[in-house]
């Protein structure tokens, strides 16, 4: 378990003192009539991890299937960003691009939350699948050196290895996952990425005692990012250990409350190496 050590110290204590609310409200942006699942591992994933509440934002042709996926998800049936202002402007970290979709109004909607982002500086933005698609297309005309501090861009390079950078730091998460490639899992990495990232926050404001100062560092994304990635990758192992080539993104999501159990053996003081 000692590929898991951001994970664990980013991890929420839990009390009785805490609200909904406290360990994150986390939107999803994504879904059309051909892509259902995708925002739905986005969002499920930050609901597995210890999200309190996760919103999803979708085509109106894709919000029933999605509700029939889980009551535990708050579906909204637009994409507008001009409709959902009040509600997006209430979250702690949003996810932008689970099966939106190549088609032209993407690109619209690309312009927008990087406006959003821009103008939102305590919300961390993860820009992800589809949403990648016209960034090279507008990257001149978005300036997104404006949101550094609170954009990030997936996938920073994934493969054997996971590389995370921001331009000047580099870091590296190679620790052992699935030899399994299925569809689904690099959305349930971007739902993780956007809670971690809110959690690193957290965290920094906490021990640096600087409560009037609510804005993400590059740091913190890099740090969320990392977390994330090692979660991911242990859950990816566990879910191909017990299926096998079957594995799928389900069985992913199924497997991360055994990895979150195994590290709160270890925050209650097990010794990590006769955990398995």
């Amino acid at each position: 378990m000692s590929q898991i050590t951001s994970i664990k110290e980013l991890l929420p204590v839990l009390s009785k003192k805490l609200r909904k609310g406290d360990c994150g409200k986390i939107g999803v942006i994504g879904g059309s009539a051909e892509y259902t699942g995708a925002p739905y591992f986005s969002a499920m994933s930050t609901l597995k991890i210890g999200a309190d509440l996760s919103f999803v934002y979708t085509h109106p042709s894709a919000a029933p299937s999605i509700k029939n996926y889980s009551p535990d998800l708050i579906v909204y049936p637009t994409t507008d960003l001009a409709k959902n202002r009040i509600s997006l402007e209430k979250l702690d970290a949003l996810v932008f691009g689970p099966g939106l979709g190549r088609e032209q109004h993407t690109k619209e909607l690309l312009r927008g939350i990087v406006e959003f982002a821009r103008n939102s500086p305590k919300i961390c933005v993860v820009i992800d699948a589809d949403g990648l698609f016209y960034l090279n297309d507008c990257f001149k005309e978005l300036s997104l050196g404006d949101c550094r501090n609170n954009l990030l861009i997936t996938p920073n390079h994934r493969g054997e290895k996971d590389i995370i950078s921001d331009g000047n730091e580099l870091m590296i998460e190679d620790s052992e996952t699935s030899l399994r490639r299925c569809g689904g899992q690099g959305d349930i990495l971007g739902g993780a990425i956007a809670l971690c990232s809110y959690w690193a926050k957290l965290k920094r404001l906490k021990n640096a005692k600087e409560n009037n100062n609510s804005q993400y560092l590059t740091n913190d994304l890099m740090i969320g990012a990392l977390a994330a990635s090692q979660l991911q990758r242990r859950a990816s192992l566990y879910a191909y250990q017990r299926v096998g080539r079957s594995m799928q993104a389900s069985d992913v999501l199924k497997s991360i409350p055994e990895v979150l159990r195994q590290i709160d053996l270890i925050l209650k003081g097990w010794n990590e190496n006769y955990i398995v």
